[in-house]
């Protein structure tokens, strides 16, 4: 049975979004040894080939279209996502099981997300940012410095979990460092049932004194620039905006996930989870023929 394997992520309509994606499937695929495409649930095929080197980015279905037509009858999917939010957990699914509705024969198994919460010892995300934490701590002068842990927010409970988790993780990995771990998210959506994405970081930022913290480490749960995080976005604005910023505070920022090298070795752990010990996130099974 012919098989392709896919790193799929949410999608973005910048292109050094889409082409450091790809760049990722190229040093997953380095590191197992087996061709990794790219595709994206939503939003990438918006991008005019023209900006992304001539290739055209395709969304999840016309992904497995193509796929098919190659005579592919096993998808493999590595989700780029921290944990199983809506994007891959539900819409994605769906897509998949349509499609082998439509094309019998053909599964679709999907590996674990980049945050494992059912394994408190699945650190690889805490141990990729606890690095870039520790370097800032290495590199910049001696101040009394708090680390903030900022994702986007979801209204699954179970992302907001992973987010948590992973804040454990790197904060006992700096414990020893004495610097203090804050987990936020940039947005939240209004009601009680969402109050677990609390603090936001614009209140964190409004509450920390700069007189008694002098340097914040600011630490992504974020894969890749876009209208949020990088230059220009909102948790930049976010941050500008603070009164701690104005007070004069020095914010030290870290690199966005999807730009730390190793992550690709977290994505080949995930391969080998599904493809060896039969560990994912959920597959869509071939369709039975009538008999």
């Amino acid at each position: 049975m012919k098989q392709s394997i896919v790193l799929l992520d949410n999608g973005s309509v910048r292109p050094a979004s889409i082409l450091a994606a790809r760049e990722l499937a190229r040093r997953v695929s380095s590191e197992i040894g087996k061709p990794v495409s790219h595709a994206s649930c939503q939003h990438s095929d918006k991008v005019p080939a023209t900006e992304l080197a001539g290739e055209p980015c395709l969304v999840w279905g016309d992904f497995l279209e193509h796929e098919w037509a190659r005579g592919i009858q096993r998808m493999l999917v590595l989700p780029l996502f921290f944990g199983p939010s809506s994007a891959i957990a539900i819409k994605a699914r769906r897509v998949a099981r349509q499609f082998c509705e439509r094309r019998p024969g053909v599964s679709c198994e999907f590996a674990r997300s980049l945050v494992d919460v059912s394994d408190e010892a699945d650190d690889g995300i805490a141990q990729l940012i606890s690095h870039q934490v520790i370097e800032k701590l290495d590199t910049a002068s001696e101040k009394r410095t708090q680390c903030i842990l900022v994702d986007h927010g979801s209204p699954n409970p179970e992302v907001g979990r992973c987010r948590d988790l992973v804040g454990k993780q790197l904060a006992e990995s700096l414990a020893g460092r004495g610097v203090n771990v804050i987990v936020s998210s940039m947005e939240r959506r209004p009601g009680a049932e969402y109050d677990f994405n609390e603090p936001l970081l614009g209140s964190v930022l409004e509450k920390l004194d700069s007189s008694e913290i002098e340097r914040i480490i600011l630490a992504y749960l974020f894969l890749f620039p876009g209208r949020h995080a990088g230059s220009g976005g909102d948790i930049e604005t976010i941050y500008q905006q603070s009164r701690f910023s104005r007070d004069g505070g020095e914010i030290v920022k870290c690199s966005l996930v999807g730009e730390l090298s190793g992550l690709e070795g977290i994505l080949a752990e995930r391969y080998s989870q599904l493809t060896q010990k039969g560990y994912g996130l959920f597959s869509v099974a071939p369709v039975e023929q009538p008999k």
